[in-house]
């Protein structure tokens, strides 16, 4: 039975069509270094390419949590760390001047630098890292702590910042300044208000209030440690899930260049033999099918 011309025709079309779309498609896997360029070319890979740089954008959200809560760490810390100088300095003050022999001119020019020191603590307390107050708990958009003469009003939260560093868990970053800070404030004032009256007495019984504070202080520069910690072991492992990942995305995506090299010769090959047979078949010369 004879074949139709237009039956052979169309065969020789679709068989250029079909090598022309394969040709493409090796160019373009080979100049994108991309295995799947479509969802038809591995539908099961291609999901699993989308969950996995999902999860990778995911971390790397993590791991801008991580910095960020770094960096109001080490401002708690440097913070601290300033109150505990102040504090050691008021402690050193009283004991000088809850000595008998300290007469009422010394003890009133003390009062004036424990003033000074009520105002260094507010300011140390009000520290903030983009314009965040970082001992005002979650409530961190205003100051912490607001001075009127000597008298310190807390005016955050008790729920300190957190930062999220895995999908269920988070570390706290940030501080409850009244519980921070606890009665300091009215231990330094109370001592102003003893030095302007000249009250060795009233000097002396702070001394142990400044000690307890002093604990309490360089308990929290401790327990800021302890969450640095806690902050660079989640960011190694997270360093870790990123590289598997990475490498699996690797095998989904990636061509062998030299497979892909090969593959591309063999379909150029192929192609220019269906021009041929197909010039012969459809008696045009290869310039006239083009």
């Amino acid at each position: 039975m004879r074949v139709p011309n237009s039956t052979i025709t169309s065969n020789v079309v679709f068989g250029l069509g079909r090598l022309t779309t394969e040709l493409d498609k090796a160019n373009l896997q080979l100049a994108s270094q991309r295995k799947i360029l479509t969802m038809a070319d591995d539908p099961s890979g291609l999901l699993q390419v989308m969950n996995l740089r999902s999860d990778m954008s995911y971390m790397d959200q993590l791991n801008r949590n991580i910095s960020l809560g770094r960096t109001w760490l080490t401002a708690s810390e440097s913070a601290l760390t300033s109150v505990q100088d102040i504090v050691t300095e008021a402690n050193l003050l009283a004991v000088q001047m809850g000595s008998d022999n300290v007469g009422s001119a010394e003890r009133q020019a003390a009062a004036e630098a424990v003033q000074g020191f009520l105002e260094t603590m507010v300011t140390q307390g009000n520290s903030t890292v983009g314009g965040r107050y970082i001992f005002a708990g979650s409530d961190n958009d205003s100051p912490a702590f607001s001075l009127a003469g000597s008298t310190v009003t807390y005016d955050g939260d008790s729920t300190p910042f957190a930062v999220r560093i895995s999908r269920e868990s988070y570390v706290t970053v940030g501080g409850d300044g009244d519980a921070i800070f606890g009665d300091l404030f009215t231990t330094l004032s109370d001592l102003k208000t003893a030095l302007e009256n000249n009250d060795g007495a009233g000097v002396r019984d702070q001394m142990d209030k400044l000690d307890s504070a002093y604990d309490r202080i360089d308990g929290n520069i401790s327990r800021i440690g302890g969450r640095g910690v806690r902050l660079d072991t989640r960011e190694s492992i997270l360093a870790d899930i990123k590289l598997a990942n990475t490498e699996r995305l690797s095998s989904l995506e990636d061509v062998d260049y030299a497979e892909a090299a090969v593959h591309l010769a063999a379909v150029e090959t192929a192609y220019k033999a269906a021009l041929s047979a197909a010039s012969q078949v459809l008696n045009v010369s290869l310039v006239d099918y083009l």
